[in-house]
């Protein structure tokens, strides 16, 4: 086995191993994730900065109470109430007091707690155990106890002498992850996250549920159930879709109908040629004919209009489903119609029928020249049917496209007809198989043209004004890009 066929192999084991998540599932993972990204980086936030900035704050704030505190004290030492008078200034604070005498031992506190402990039990220490709580004014971080604590010490003196220490104390847990504040935080993060996945699966619910409506109407358009209605009420991009699906499922159902028109108008066109083939044949071999040879001429043109119907059948398929059978190139508009005048020549001449142009000079254009000439050719020859002296070709110009302007100065067409004068089979008071005008509308759409048709005297110019007379506008565009616009609008 080659080495890119055992990688293949392996892919296709590894995909089929990878459990299998729906739209679902991937909108409330991708919520889950975001969610969970956005709290993780809030979270580091308060981390790194939040929290140092607010023990920052902290430290700010105690060196202003440590200083109105030791004023407080020493303008009312002695006082019962003076401690508790203080311990309630920075109640709201949550702080502890402990007052020192000058010599560092432990004269008073509220609320210390292990510190009050520590300053009790400091004259039992080493001389210098006080110097690191004590030797300087100012906030420190100071752990005791496995705890760690934010204390502020202030040195009140009296004309320059020590006479204590007022030192004040945050636990620095207050201020961290377990203090209330933050606990809410994140309290609040997991409730938007909770919140959050109901909120996507709750809209990943609604989407899904559209798309798999959208998978039963897919279905059913498989089955070529047309008439079979799903309901999708949704105004974002899946009902556009949505409608956009309605609108394919309509042309599938047209083109639907108009293949099995053209399979019984096709079926009862043969069937009238072979008939009449079938009829003469067994007329011959039963002896009902004495004049054989006349009735072989018959059969031949029987025959001979037969295979001209495949042919046209075959051309129009070719046309309008084998989108490689043009071969584009630079063609000469006016060549063109004169091989188109050339092939019609003598339904012209029998006709007594006068075929002019009008305003034709050498103008190039990029398409399929034996096509484009064939299409011209079916145009005029529909023409000269209904026509009574003259048919006329003009030529149009403008920035982005040729008009090719045939008109006949016949009856017109039957307004009843006018619209459905390009469809395949549909013949008119003169029509022969009714595929000449569809093989020419496939020919120029195949170009990126446009072809219509409408009656005099709404008619080009000023000279067609107040004739009658039938008249077919072919747009093809100069460029690959698609008409601009009709004929009648550029006159103008």
């Amino acid at each position: 086995m080659s080495k890119n066929g055992v990688l293949s192999k392996i892919k296709a084991r590894v995909k089929k191993h990878i459990p299998h998540f729906g739209i679902q599932a991937k909108l409330t993972l991708i919520f889950m994730f975001l969610i969970v990204t956005i709290g993780g980086l809030s979270l580091g936030f308060v981390s790194f900065f939040l929290e140092d900035y607010v023990v920052q704050a902290v430290q700010r704030d105690l060196l202003s109470k440590t200083e109105k505190l030791a004023g407080y004290y020493l303008n009312f030492v002695g006082y019962d109430y003076t401690m508790d008078a203080m311990f309630e200034m920075v109640a709201d604070s949550n702080y502890s007091i402990v007052v020192l005498d000058e010599n560092g031992e432990y004269v008073d506190s509220r609320d210390a707690g292990a510190l009050k402990r520590v300053f009790s039990n400091i004259k039992d220490q080493a001389p210098d155990a006080l110097a690191p709580f004590v030797s300087e004014d100012g906030t420190k971080l100071i752990k005791i106890e496995n705890r760690t604590m934010i204390m502020c010490t202030q040195c009140m003196s009296v004309n320059g002498y020590a006479v204590g220490y007022l030192v004040l104390l945050a636990p620095l847990s207050n201020y961290s992850f377990a203090s209330t504040p933050l606990g809410l935080y994140f309290f609040a993060i997991l409730v938007a996250s909770v919140l959050g996945i109901l909120i996507a699966t709750l809209m990943a619910k609604t989407i899904t549920a559209n798309i798999k409506k959208l998978k039963v109407r897919a279905n059913l358009l498989a089955n070529r159930r047309f008439d079979v209605d799903v309901p999708i009420n949704a105004t974002d991009e899946i009902g556009e879709l949505a409608c956009s699906i309605d609108e394919m499922a309509k042309s599938i159902q047209e083109y639907d109908m108009n293949q099995k028109v053209f399979l019984q108008n096709a079926s009862h066109e043969l069937r009238t040629p072979l008939m009449s083939v079938r009829g003469y044949v067994e007329g011959i071999k039963d002896g009902v004919f004495e004049d054989t040879n006349e009735n072989l001429d018959v059969i031949l043109a029987q025959v001979s209009r037969l295979e001209k119907l495949i042919n046209d059948v075959m051309y129009l398929s070719k046309i309008e489903t084998a989108y490689g059978m043009l071969r584009f190139g630079k063609v000469n508009i006016q060549e063109i119609t004169d091989e188109a005048f050339d092939r019609v020549m003598g339904i012209a001449v029998a006709g007594n029928i006068k075929l002019r142009k009008v305003n034709f000079h050498n103008e190039t254009i990029f398409a399929d020249g034996e096509n484009l000439t064939v299409a011209i050719t079916n145009i005029l020859s529909n023409c000269l049917r209904f026509a009574r002296s003259e048919v006329v070709v003009r030529l149009g110009v403008s920035s982005q496209n040729i008009f090719i302007v045939v008109s006949d100065d016949g009856p017109g067409i039957d307004p009843e007809e006018l619209p459905h004068v390009f469809e395949r089979f549909y013949k008119g008071k003169k029509g022969k198989h009714g595929l000449g005008l569809a093989i020419a509308k496939a020919v120029i759409e195949g170009h990126k043209g446009k072809i219509y048709a409408y009656n005099k005297p709404f008619g080009i110019d000023g000279e067609d004004m107040g004739k009658t007379g039938a008249v077919f506008v072919i747009a093809l565009p100069r460029t690959e890009d698609g008409p601009e616009t009709d004929y009648k609008k550029n006159k103008s």
